[in-house]
């Protein structure tokens, strides 16, 4: 625990070093930096300005953590004012970092509930960017390879996705079965909260405190596990040693994996600065730009999309957009694009942009016609395959496409601002048919497409097919939930109630509009649907960055799935399926609001294909009677050789 003292010496100590930071006196900064360290680590030399505790995770308070961020960012300022200065404060602040690195990862090592992590991760995400900028640096001024594999470890501990749903599977659900752990311990904390400012009578106060006993157990519990043991043990199997090498082996010689990061110092507005790293299997290429013009132009990009625009005015900030993020990676990119975007990027369709004009903006090539692109939830996702449970998988494709009744429908309209009888989805059930003639399929169709019905069988399922409303069902939430054909309040298949299923899929197909939108987290990214259900278990999804229109998808999809089932991939199955739309329609009807909407995030692998039920029976009939005669037939022989008198 921290003393008093020491925090107020602390504080004053920080107050001066900030203001000689401010005034240009770097080197005194330092010291007082360093002074106020020695107050936590007393066998720490702080004389030197360039040394620092060697074991600062002794001490994993937050005031440590900021005094060596405040070093490296003074050490970073005085390099700026002092070129000749540049690899010393850059090697000096790289140290600084390391500290800090230290540090977090101790304090991360006891997060056991998934809101703390979605917390933390936001709080430290400027401090991995900084390192992987500062790494960035340093390979540049030395071209030391190390420099990349430092940059990439940050970048892969920025996020914790792929500990979230491993975490949270061990997390204690108590009383209700369906309420989510989030959920319930946002109630018990605003309980206790209100427990504690209820001013009550002294016969209340023994009922108060019991009550104040009760709720701060159960509170206690969703934090601590009755298996405290098992987040350590899943956090020590993890490969945390992801370096260039490693990312290299898993790409292929026509594979470039891009990463998008960027770095917000302020509350609001766009982020400052936007770090790109690009991975060949030869080539490294790390660059960084402000990104306060990048990210402004792909938010007026993405709503000139959304609200069906012009097509030569979507192009003209198209264009920009591709210039600003992929120009000075036109040396190294191939023809297999494998993209990690960073949150603002998060719902720029790529494949939309293009990428030369000629003739003006009404003849553009784009994105999709010179690149198979799709995007990767993580690095660490990227180089992990999950592991699908094939004891439990019974059948290949499951298929949802509710229809819902009056109230059900008043409400949808109400909550999308649609018109009543756009609700019910009519080209939902025409791909949902088309699609069961390449997969062996259950189908819940109509009125009998209940969340618990999904929620019973969805385990059993490699394939997901959810064609439905995307809804954020009220105005302050960025969670968007899907629609159910139940009438009541439990037809709604929230972020919440997705990340505490179990499934085994392969893929899942979102069709439904904004399933790609989410709350932005600074170090998870896009916390959307496919985030959810990767964390759940699935390898990959198809989702929807916008409103998708009914009758694209029920032209787009069927096209997909018969791809898939010809042993396509599943990023090339959905890029086929988009140009074919695109060929078969005219500029307007072809448009990137229609078909573009359709993303694809995750494993790029294909699917085993599965042929109907039909199909299987027959072939298997026609094997078995070849087999039933062959045998037959071997007898009858053997029987004659035995006894060539038998006729």
């Amino acid at each position: 625990m921290i003393s008093p003292n020491r925090m107020v010496s602390s504080m004053t100590l920080f107050n001066k070093a900030n203001y000689l930071r401010g005034k240009g006196d770097y080197e005194m900064a330092l010291r007082l930096a360093n002074k106020l360290l020695s107050l936590y680590f007393d066998d720490f030399d702080f004389q030197n300005i360039w040394s620092n505790p060697a074991d600062p995770s002794r001490h994993p308070y937050y005031i440590p953590e900021v005094a060596l961020f405040f070093k490296a960012a003074v050490l970073v300022e005085w390099m700026e004012c002092n070129p000749d200065l540049e690899y010393l404060c850059l090697t000096a602040a790289n140290d600084c970092y390391a500290k800090v690195d230290l540090l977090l990862d101790a304090v991360k090592a006891k997060i056991t509930n998934l809101d703390n992590q979605f917390h933390f991760t936001a709080r430290v995400s400027q401090h991995y960017d900084n390192m992987v900028l500062n790494s960035i640096m340093l390979y540049n001024r030395t071209n030391n390879l190390q420099y990349i594999d430092h940059a990439i470890g940050f970048l892969r501990k920025k996020s914790m996705a792929n500990d979230s749903f491993k975490v949270s599977s061990c997390t204690t659900k108590l009383e209700d079965p369906n309420l989510s752990v989030l959920v319930r311990k946002s109630e018990l904390q605003k309980k206790l909260n209100e427990l504690v400012s209820i001013n009550v009578k002294s016969g209340e106060s023994i009922l108060k405190m019991r009550s104040f006993i009760k709720k701060s157990i159960e509170l206690d519990l969703i934090n601590n596990p009755v298996i405290k043991s098992e987040p350590e043990l899943i956090r020590k199997s993890r490969n945390n040693d992801i370096n260039l090498k490693i990312i290299r082996q898993k790409l292929l010689p026509d594979e470039c994996i891009i990463i998008f990061t960027e770095s917000k110092l302020k509350f609001m507005g766009f982020p400052e600065l936007l770090i790109t790293l690009a991975i060949t299997t030869d080539t490294i290429l790390p660059g960084y730009q402000h990104g306060s013009s990048a990210f402004e132009l792909s938010a007026r990009y993405l709503n000139m999309i959304v609200e069906n625009s012009a097509y030569d005015s979507v192009n003209v900030l198209g264009l920009g957009l591709y210039q600003s993020l992929f120009a000075e990676l036109e040396p190294v990119l191939k023809q297999k694009l494998i993209i990690i975007p960073s949150s603002h990027l998060s719902l720029i369709p790529f494949d939309a942009l293009p990428t030369k004009c000629t003739n003006g903006y009404d003849n553009c090539s784009l994105m999709i016609e010179d690149y198979l692109i799709w995007k990767a939830f993580s690095i660490q996702s990227f180089l992990e395959d999950k592991i699908i449970d094939n004891q439990i998988i019974n059948d290949s494709l499951l298929v949802v496409a509710p229809f819902f009744n009056k109230e059900k429908v008043h409400e949808i309209s109400l909550l999308t601002k649609r018109d009543s009888s756009l609700i019910n989805l009519p080209g939902a059930t025409k791909e949902s048919v088309h699609i069961a003639k390449y997969f062996k399929t259950l189908s819940f169709i109509g009125y009998d497409a209940t969340k618990q019905l999904f929620i019973d069988n969805a385990k059993r399922f490699p394939y997901i097919h959810i064609s439905t409303h995307g809804v954020p069902l009220n105005s302050m939430s960025d969670y968007v939930s899907l629609a159910f054909s139940d009438d009541n309040d439990d037809g709604w298949l929230n972020f919440f109630d997705i990340l505490n299923l179990k499934v085994n899929a392969e893929l899942v197909v979102l069709s439904a509009c904004r399933t790609g939108i989410g709350t932005m987290n600074n170090g998870e990214g896009n916390l959307n649907l496919a985030w959810a259900f990767n964390q759940a278990g699935a390898r990959s999804a198809v989702i929807g960055l916008w409103d998708v229109s009914d009758y694209a998808s029920s032209q787009i999809m069927p096209e997909f799935y018969k791809n898939l089932s010809e042993g396509l991939t599943k990023p090339e199955a959905l890029r086929l399926a988009k140009l074919a739309f695109i060929r078969s329609h005219d500029q307007t009807a072809g448009a990137p609001y229609y078909w573009a909407a359709f993303d694809f995030v995750g494993n790029g692998d294909p699917i085993a294909p599965v042929k109907p039920l039909s199909f299987q029976k027959y072939h298997r009939t026609i094997i078995y009677t070849i087999l039933s005669v062959g045998i037959l037939l071997a007898i009858i022989i053997w029987m004659k050789k035995l006894s060539p008198g038998i006729t």
